[in-house]
């Protein structure tokens, strides 16, 4: 493996981390300082929102001034949302531009990065592997932290992460630099282009074209695209109502964060076995019982208040979220060339992050007028009957391997 991929790849690693210790606790930081339950909902809505306008966007702007500088923006821009957050306490309000320059800092990330692995014939297992490895002791560290010392202990150790993102970009830059030869992955980026604000917005109308082109003619990106919708709803759920519900029973911070790590655990070790389920099963198949797995676990959540058997159930959500991820990448790598493959894992982070938004607002409402438990219920019995309704869709298109 190549030494600018292993810093990108430490990058996502550590940018896992300082996500997984931030954002389980966000909803209970704004609930702690006495926000309303719908208001939390706009809170968690606004990153997914900004997420969702920023990935495809994304992958184009990448070809236009290249790896090295989008990665620098993203670590400055981790450093401007670990000071917002920081001072959220004082202008609480803050707490809403914190989310927003979070979400840009992590869309670069989880858009260029896997991209640009792709491209230099990295190892995707690898990469899906060690930022699942992030997600794993990101949990645990922030809920301990916020049981002991406070949300304001955290984002300082948010900033001091941030601080080493901003340095790895940096190291990535130089390292490119230095080369005495370009790459044609760098050539395809930088041929005869201008980063000006012109050719940025012009670029940007283009890319959206273009992943609409992408939807609508790539069978691989299609389903891709469509898991990428359901899962991220999960998502949402976890960033927004399940905290909230684990909190209600009883759950401490820590406990939280074992209940987000043991789903990381279970998905970052099934990445790696992916290859040979894959051989049997076919790529499509394992996205569609990954997906039915999810739902029947996020069900059986809303029902059971017993620690140990959430935690079960949390290892067999793990599992089928682990399923999908590299698989996904994976098929668009394949069905995309060159050129492309920036918008098309735009795109599939693009729906995705659409679905955690329309998740994070429909069931934090619902858990408003209902309860937390029937808003996760209802979620469930969605995730499954779409598992079940793609299944019967594409038996009659024909599976793509």
């Amino acid at each position: 493996m190549e030494t600018k991929v292993k810093l990108l790849i430490t990058y996502a690693t550590l940018a896992s981390l300082s996500m997984g210790m931030i954002f389980p606790y966000i909803p209970l930081y704004g609930q702690e300082i006495g926000m309303p339950i719908s208001l939390i909902g706009y809170l968690v809505f606004v990153y997914y929102l900004t997420e969702m306008f920023t990935r495809i966007p994304v992958g184009q702007i990448t070809n236009q001034i290249g790896y090295p500088k989008i990665t620098i923006t993203a670590g400055i821009l981790s450093i401007i949302s670990a000071t917002l957050y920081l001072t959220s306490n004082l202008i609480w309000p803050l707490l809403f531009l914190a989310q927003i320059t979070f979400a840009i800092a992590f869309a670069i990330a989880w858009v260029s990065i896997p991209a640009y692995i792709t491209k230099a014939k990295g190892s995707l297992p690898k990469y899906t592997f060690l930022v699942g490895i992030g997600w794993l002791f990101g949990p645990p560290i922030g809920g301990i932290t916020r049981d002991y010392y406070g949300m304001t202990h955290l984002f300082i150790i948010l900033t001091i992460i941030s601080i080493t993102l901003l340095t790895i970009s940096i190291y990535f830059y130089k390292h490119t630099q230095t080369q005495n030869h370009s790459k044609n992955l760098q050539k395809n980026t930088n041929k005869n282009r201008k980063p000006t604000l012109k050719n940025t917005i012009k670029s940007t109308k283009n890319s959206y074209k273009k992943a609409h082109h992408l939807l609508l003619n790539r069978k691989k990106v299609l389903i891709a695209t469509l898991v990428s919708l359901i899962m991220f709803m999960s998502f949402g759920l976890l960033a927004s109502v399940i905290p909230l519900h684990l909190e209600d029973i009883g759950f401490t911070s820590f406990m939280i964060g074992i209940f987000a790590a043991t789903q990381t655990t279970i998905s970052s070790a099934i990445r790696l076995k992916t290859n040979p389920i894959v051989k049997i099963l076919g790529r499509v198949n394992i996205l569609i019982i990954g997906t039915a797995i999810c739902g029947i676990a996020i069900s059986t959540v809303s029902i059971i208040t017993h620690p140990t058997t959430l935690i079960l159930i949390s290892a067999i959500w793990g599992l089928g979220h682990g399923l999908y991820l590299p698989i996904a990448f994976d098929l668009i790598a394949d069905d995309t060339n060159i050129e492309e493959r920036d918008i098309g894992m735009g795109l599939r982070g693009t729906v995705g992050t659409a679905g955690s938004a329309i998740s994070v607002l429909t069931f934090m409402y619902l858990a408003e007028i209902t309860t937390f438990s029937l808003s996760i219920a209802t979620f469930g019995i969605i995730m499954t009957t779409f598992a079940i309704t793609l299944h019967i869709y594409w038996k009659q298109k024909g599976t793509c391997r």
